[in-house]
């Protein structure tokens, strides 16, 4: 998901929510329209910033530059963006001075901008890429990148306090702002260097190749604390956003390049996965479609590994494109191809989303997903929607993918979403947690059957101060045995092998075993990693 705030972005192509300009206009003489007010003084500054940029927007449709200019400059004595700056670059450019359009340039980099490859295309900046100054930049690029990197995290650091934990990550080109539990943090960073593996392997061919990544913007990851994720997403979406339907998990702003997930699993993945596919869009100078981007992105929040591989699997999601097939609302292909953002964040969005993953896991199951990405991007100038390329990937019409769709999607085993008699139970009862696994809360009020204990396994980690590992004459490090079972306040991190980050996950994962089968669950107990094995028993509900 994108959030910032409506600005204009006239000449690069930013990050999906903002607004964009058509071809670019030629230097021409202004037409008569009048040039657009100044707002009012007695409204608020976003109101103020909502007006000017309409403004801007009607100045720039009139080919009347130095209103465009005006509106700009009104915009950044309200609030300094590398957007607002890049703008004035590029009008400062159509007007003839391109060395005071350089100026604008080197402070909107200096601001926060960093995207080389679509300043280099900007016809607008065509004058500026003459100048001697913008050679020389170039040559300093390296250094401009480093810049922005160490602006990103210092940010990062003032806007959410809790998360003092910092690690950088080359291959990824990443830094991270972390507020929870260190042990929890390198295991989610693991994940995501699987993820990205299976990225290049399955999706995005050369995407870590040295030469081609060496331009690549260096992107803040903040896993913050409840109470910072929460200021945070009341000041960037409103109080609404904290209410039912309307929860965020997080954000990937590919414009301000930073990541922000509440939870270490489905969300980090997926608005890690933004972040891959970005970085392809950019090399490429492309712009795919939402339901291009949601959809992949959504594929990687549940996945399976499968004798060390990755491999994406069914989900509630997968249930929900169930259901809309029950109900006979499945969108055609022609359909589901042309739905824009507005779309995937209205009333159906829910749908939106299922139904974008379920065809590109569609298209993994049938090893195809590579092949599409190859042939999509490729063909891109024809078809940006991405329809021909699927159907040409598959052999198939829209039409007759439809139907193969469907036929497909019946095929689907149904993910549980609640527990249900006769499935495996861990014998406790369990909340969502605070992002990096459920947290036992007690034990059930009925003993599952069969009602045996779980067994300790020796600690993966023991941080000073903490109890010692067991021992052969201690076995359990515990002498009334507590410790050999999962306790109110432990964290389930793992179930079999398999990350579980939250509730959807967990219970998809108890789907996947049986009564009886002994798992080994990973827990964190205060500052404690540990391991038990478990006989899981039988869920049976409690009578009323």
């Amino acid at each position: 998901m994108h959030a910032a705030k409506a600005l204009l972005a006239l000449c690069a192509a930013f990050s999906n929510s903002l607004a964009f300009a058509h071809d670019p206009p030629p230097a021409s003489e202004p037409s008569k329209a009048s040039a657009p007010a100044t707002p009012p003084a007695e409204l608020s500054t976003e109101e103020k910033l909502a007006r000017l940029n309409e403004g801007t927007m009607k100045a720039l449709d009139a080919k009347d530059y130095p209103a465009a200019e005006r509106l700009l400059k009104e915009q950044l004595a309200l609030e300094e963006t590398f957007i607002t700056l890049y703008n004035l670059a590029c009008v400062r450019a159509l007007q003839g001075d391109a060395k005071d359009a350089y100026t604008f340039l080197e402070r909107s980099i200096d601001k926060g901008f960093i995207t080389r490859s679509e300043m280099e295309a900007d016809p607008m900046l065509e004058s500026v890429r003459l100048l001697p100054e913008y050679k020389a930049l170039l040559d300093r690029w390296a250094a401009k990148i480093d810049a922005h990197k160490e602006r990103g995290l210092r940010l990062a650091r003032e806007q959410f306090p809790d998360a003092k934990q910092s690690a950088i990550d080359e291959h990824l080109r990443l830094t991270y702002a972390n507020a929870f539990h260190e042990n929890s943090f390198e295991a989610a960073r693991a994940e995501l260097t699987k993820l990205s593996a299976w990225a290049e392997e399955s999706v995005f061919p050369d995407l870590f190749e040295p030469q081609t990544s060496r331009d690549d913007a260096w992107v803040v990851v903040i896993l913050p604390s409840q109470k910072d994720f929460k200021t945070w997403a009341v000041r960037m979406f409103g109080p609404e956003i904290m209410q039912g339907f309307s929860t965020v998990g997080g954000s990937y702003s590919n414009d301000e390049k930073r990541l922000v997930a509440q939870d270490l699993g489905p969300t980090l993945r997926h608005e890690f996965f933004h972040v891959l596919h970005w970085r392809s869009m950019t090399r490429l100078n492309q712009r795919h479609p939402t339901w291009v981007q949601e959809g992949l992105c959504s594929l990687v929040e549940d996945y399976d590994v499968i004798d060390g591989k990755l491999s994406p699997s069914t989900s509630w999601r997968t249930n929900t494109v169930q259901r809309m097939k029950s109900a006979n609302v499945l969108l055609p292909i022609r359909q589901l191809v042309t739905r824009t953002s507005d779309h995937f964040r209205g009333q159906r969005r829910m749908g939106m989303y299922a139904q974008s993953r379920a065809v590109f896991l569609y298209l993994w199951q049938k090893g195809k997903l590579k092949d599409w990405y190859a042939r999509y991007t490729r063909e891109y100038a024809e078809d940006p929607s991405g329809l021909l390329s699927l159907e040409r990937t598959v052999g198939m019409k829209a039409e007759e993918f439809d139907k193969d769709f469907r036929k497909w999607a019946a095929t689907l085993e149904m993910v549980p979403e609640e527990m249900k008699p006769g499935m495996a139970t861990l014998g406790v009862e369990v909340d969502t947690g605070t992002g990096e696994g459920p947290v036992v809360l007690s034990f059930q009020k009925r003993p599952p059957s069969p009602a045996q204990g779980p067994i300790v396994r020796k600690p993966e980690s023991s941080p000073s101060g903490s109890k010692p590992a067991p021992n052969s004459a201690n076995p359990t490090g515990n002498e009334d045995n507590k410790a050999d079972r999962l306790q109110p306040g432990d964290v389930i991190t793992s179930i079999n092998g398999q990350p579980v980050r939250d509730l959807p996950e967990l219970l998809r994962r108890m789907g996947q075993l049986k009564p009886g089968q002994v798992v080994p669950i990973t827990i964190r107990r205060v500052k404690l990693i540990k391991t038990i094995d478990t006989t899981l028993g039988e869920y049976r509900p409690n009578p009323r």
